[in-house]
């Protein structure tokens, strides 16, 4: 998650709107972060289909031989 409040220029500034830098940062930071979600997912379900090809394989050899 990432939460944007009061963009300030110093401790004692009035708050005011973002500048397009603080804009582009936090759409860098929010890309950044879907990818890494996106990798997760696709990670895990890896994962899944290793465990689920696995488990074929040892169907298979325990259906061949006993």
């Amino acid at each position: 998650m990432l939460q944007l409040l009061n963009a300030k220029d110093g401790p004692r500034a009035a708050v005011g709107p973002f500048s397009d830098a603080d804009l582009h940062l936090a759409e860098s930071l929010a890309s950044q972060a879907a990818i890494a979600l996106t990798n997760r997912l696709l990670i895990n379900r890896l994962e899944g289909l290793f465990e689920s090809f696995i488990g074929l394989i040892n169907a298979a050899i325990d259906d061949k031989s006993p």
